[in-house]
């Protein structure tokens, strides 16, 4: 398996929130990104791209820290959302319809779930080969 994958932008919220995921041997970690992430990833192209956003900027630096970060390191991040590995049931990989965000929907073994949308649409199919190396057979597509 992979290591030290990470995954963004992802939104929740109707899109008000971004993460990225670090994706880890032992753990799946999805960061909160900002609100600039959140904006530059629901603009693609506007105002002369993405470049001259903050969030595009912001969010190089911390995909850059958490390809770094241990796992410690991840697990401490504020805000973080710590998925244990052997606590998941599934990570599902939705493509949806065209012109919206694909859902991941991550499944815990106690029945909680939560639905990430991936912020890139046409990354769908990269995204889901680096979880099914991170993640393995956890990794669902219908």
């Amino acid at each position: 398996m992979a290591e030290n994958v990470v995954i963004g932008p992802m939104l929740t919220a109707s899109g008000f929130r971004s993460w990225y995921w670090a994706c880890r041997a032992t753990h799946l970690v999805a960061v909160p990104a900002g609100f600039w992430a959140a904006v530059a990833a629901a603009m693609p192209g506007a105002y002369g791209g993405l470049a001259e956003m903050p969030g595009r900027v912001k969010g190089n630096k911390l995909t850059t820290r958490l390809a770094a970060a241990s796992e410690e390191e991840l697990a401490a991040t504020a805000g973080a959302v710590v998925y244990q590995t052997a606590d998941l049931a599934s990570i599902a990989c939705k493509r949806v319809v065209f012109g919206t965000n694909p859902d991941f929907i991550v499944s815990t073994k106690a029945g909680r779930s939560q639905k990430y949308g991936l912020a890139h649409p046409l990354n769908f199919d990269a995204v889901v080969n680096a979880l099914r190396e991170c993640c393995g057979d956890l990794v669902q597509q219908p």
